[in-house]
């Protein structure tokens, strides 16, 4: 698998940048690593443990500490799993699932259900959105609400297949 990063050092700059935007947020949180299929996924929890569980997943490019600098308030009623999306330049695995199908959905299921997380509010803008989109295609028994801002990708393709999708599965 060919790395997202030119070089190791690339990544270290990239991983440095991440931890500064993390600390310039100056906000509680502690780190949750998940295995999956896919290769370990990073979570960064911040909030109230006994506050209803949101998930919140960045754009493309991004990073957890960028969507928590989006939305600084999800943690006043939240506690927040601010999702390190795969194959994006993050603390989380560079292994890039399909766009074709539901794998990133599959994926972020299985990231759910590692968390033992249930009744969720999911948050996602631009590729989080998609990502979300895809969630709930492959199985949306974890979700109370989803919220897709923005979402990218939902045009693409057969827009009666997706209707189809939405209506009847």
């Amino acid at each position: 698998m060919k790395s997202l990063y030119k070089s190791l050092e690339h990544k270290k700059a990239i991983l440095e940048i991440y931890q500064e935007k993390l600390d310039e947020l100056n906000v509680g949180y502690r780190f949750e690593e998940v295995g999956t299929e896919f290769g370990i996924t990073n979570i960064v929890v911040t909030g109230n443990e006994n506050n209803p569980p949101l998930v919140l997943v960045h754009g493309s490019n991004g990073c957890a500490p960028i969507g928590l600098e989006i939305f600084p308030k999800l943690a006043q009623k939240h506690q927040v799993f601010a999702v390190d999306v795969i194959a994006q330049p993050n603390r989380s695995s560079e292994t890039r699932p399909s766009m074709k199908d539901n794998s990133y959905g599959k994926w972020m299921n299985e990231v759910m259900a590692k968390m033992n997380l249930t009744g969720v509010t999911i948050v996602g803008f631009s590729f989080g959105g998609l990502i979300i989109w895809k969630t709930l295609v492959e199985d949306e028994a974890r979700i109370k609400e989803a919220f897709l801002i923005c979402p990218a990708g939902l045009v693409n393709g057969n827009p009666l297949k997706a209707i189809f999708n939405v209506l009847f599965q």
